[in-house]
């Protein structure tokens, strides 16, 4: 293990980092490539800056890409909290520390991190040539009424919440295996493999349960048993994430999905947490997504080819680098 990520992880034993960037989930999703990071530090030796990454391999091509199931990745920092420091030496440190982990990154044929929405300036990987697509997440607050919440929801979604209350019931589960059932199912309406295998939702699973921060959300039929819909949400301290959710093509009217979806974000937000529905700019996703009142937010993906050749190579095969 290299100096840096030994130095991180036990870091993170004292520091509360978001859910994608800490250790054991890293180790637990980063099944077929490596984990490294960058650090940087203060005038004290303290760490105040850490970018994680996920480094992939073959015989003749590095990436640096997006882990499985993390919808985040990028860059945590701690700037100084001292009183009337102004907004331009505050900008400054950030700066600096943004351009140190960035010089740290290997040299790879492509980057591409989709970063927390809480990371707010890219400009030192735009100074070094990196790329920027905006994408778009809705976050429900905590702190909430469930009655105010309710008045937040579109009205033909509170007539589906409705509809789907009469034919099914909600239950947890444990069995990662009932829900990736139903996960798989979704997908048969577009002829599509699912995103993600059974085994590694099953390592992940093994290690979010570990954590104690992993729920399973299954909707049941009333009559025969039949499983609708599932959800899958994990968490930190500050915030819920729809990692996974699914629908059986046959069932989708029911409106199970948009119960389960309902009955979480209460469960959070009622637990002083924020819940992220980790946004999709597909219009028919994002439309679904959106009527659930939530307040929208931007976040950044960060790409970049290694060199001209790279550039070309991802010409040819209709990637945008």
């Amino acid at each position: 293990m290299n100096h840096n990520k030994h130095k991180y992880i036990e870091f993170c034993k004292e520091q509360a980092l978001p859910l994608h960037m800490q250790p054991w989930w890293l180790e637990a999703v980063c099944v077929r490539g490596q984990w490294e990071v960058a650090l940087s530090f203060d005038g004290e030796g303290n760490i105040n800056g850490a970018l994680p990454y996920y480094l992939t391999r073959s015989k003749w091509l590095r990436s640096i890409r997006m882990p499985p199931f993390s919808d985040y990745a990028g860059i945590w920092m701690q700037l100084p909290k001292a009183p009337g420091m102004k907004l331009e030496r505050r900008y400054d440190i950030e700066t600096r520390i943004i351009r140190d982990l960035c010089a740290q990154l290997p040299k790879v044929a492509f980057y591409d991190q989709s970063f927390y929405p809480e990371f707010e300036n890219w400009l030192p990987f735009y100074w070094q040539g990196y790329r920027q697509t905006t994408l778009y997440t809705y976050v429900l607050k905590p702190g909430t009424s469930p009655e105010a919440l309710y008045a937040g929801l579109r009205g033909p979604l509170k007539t589906d919440l409705r509809k789907a209350e009469r034919s099914v019931e909600i239950l947890h589960s444990d069995s990662p295996e009932d829900f990736y059932q139903v996960y798989k199912r979704s997908f048969l309406r577009q002829n599509l493999a699912p995103q993600y295998g059974l085994e590694a939702l099953k390592n992940l699973d093994t290690a979010a349960t570990a954590h104690q921060c992993r729920r399973i959300y299954l909707a049941r039929d009333c009559t025969n048993g039949v499983v609708h819909a599932g959800i899958y949400v994990v968490w930190d301290d500050q915030q819920a994430y729809l990692l996974l959710s699914g629908a059986d093509p046959e069932l989708r009217t029911s409106g199970a999905l948009f119960l389960l979806q309902w009955q979480a974000i209460q469960d959070f937000t009622a637990a002083g947490l924020r819940f992220d529905f980790c946004g999709s700019v597909l219009p028919n996703i994002e439309n679904a997504f959106r009527a659930f009142g939530g307040e929208r937010r931007a976040h950044f993906r960060i790409y970049k080819a290694g060199n001209r050749f790279w550039r070309l190579m991802a010409v040819l095969l209709n990637k945008d680098y």
